[in-house]
C-alpha cells in the first residue's frame, strides 16, 4: 500500500463519521418524540400496560384527508410511562388513543404545531374505569309520572350516561344501562309528580364496581 493511500485512511475514516452523524442528527431534528405519564383521573394511580396508539391525517398532492393513519405505538411500563418516536411527514392532525382492559378509551387530536419535531413532548394521559349503573323502575301500577336525571360526572365520555331528564310514564316498568366513570359517587334527582302534587327525592349512586344496580319501587 502506497503512502498516500495510507494518509488517505485516516481521513476517509473522518469523513464517514461526519456523514453518520449528520445523518442520525438529521433524522433526530425530523422526528416527533412523545413522552408521558398515564393514570386514574379518579384515584391518581397508575396505569402500566396501557396501549397508546398515534395516527396522524396529512396533506398530500395539495390535498388534505381526514383519515388518521396510525404512525406508531407503545405501552406504558411499570410505572404507567410510556415513549413514542415516530417520522411525522406532512401531518395535519395527530390522533392519541390508549386503551387499556377495564377503563373507557381515551382519544384526543392535537394540532401538529402543538408537539415540536427534535424535542421531547410531554403528554400525560387520564384514563377513567368502565362502569355501568343498571337501573330499574317499577311503575306499574301507579297513576305518578317519574321524572329521573342523572349527574354523570364524566366530562369528555361521549358514550356515558346522558345529562337529560328521563321520563317513566305511569303504569310502565322501565330499565336501562349506561356507561359512567368509575370510582365515585353519582349524584340524582328524582320528581315523583301525581296528579298537581311533586316529591323531589336526591341521592348519591357509588360507582365503586365494574357494575351498579338502581331500583326504584
Amino acid at each position: 500500500m502506497s503512502l498516500v493511500s495510507q494518509n488517505m485512511i485516516p481521513r476517509l475514516l473522518l469523513c464517514l463519521f461526519i456523514i453518520m452523524s449528520v445523518t442520525i442528527g438529521c433524522k433526530r431534528n425530523d422526528s416527533l418524540a412523545l413522552r408521558g405519564s398515564i393514570n386514574d383521573g379518579k384515584t391518581g394511580g397508575i396505569l402500566c400496560d396501557a396501549e397508546v396508539i398515534v395516527s396522524s391525517n396529512s396533506i398530500s398532492n395539495g390535498f388534505y384527508s381526514n383519515n388518521f393513519e396510525e404512525v406508531a405505538r407503545s405501552f406504558s411500563n411499570e410505572t404507567g410511562m410510556f415513549e413514542i418516536e415516530f417520522e411525522p411527514g406532512n401531518a395535519v392532525e395527530f390522533e392519541i388513543i390508549a386503551i387499556k382492559l377495564g377503563m373507557i378509551q381515551f382519544r384526543d387530536t392535537v394540532n401538529r404545531d402543538v408537539w415540536i419535531r427534535g424535542e421531547d413532548n410531554k403528554f400525560d394521559i387520564s384514563m377513567y374505569r368502565s362502569s355501568h349503573i343498571y337501573f330499574e323502575f317499577r311503575n306499574e301500577g301507579t297513576s305518578s309520572t317519574l321524572l329521573f336525571k342523572l349527574d354523570p360526572k364524566s366530562d369528555g365520555c361521549y358514550s356515558c350516561c346522558p345529562n337529560n331528564t328521563i321520563a317513566i310514564n305511569p303504569g310502565l316498568d322501565t330499565n336501562f344501562s349506561c356507561q359512567v366513570y368509575g370510582n365515585q359517587s353519582v349524584s340524582y334527582e328524582l320528581n315523583i309528580i301525581d296528579g298537581s302534587s311533586s316529591n323531589l327525592e336526591t341521592g348519591i349512586i357509588q360507582v365503586y364496581e365494574d357494575s351498579v344496580s338502581f331500583v326504584h319501587k
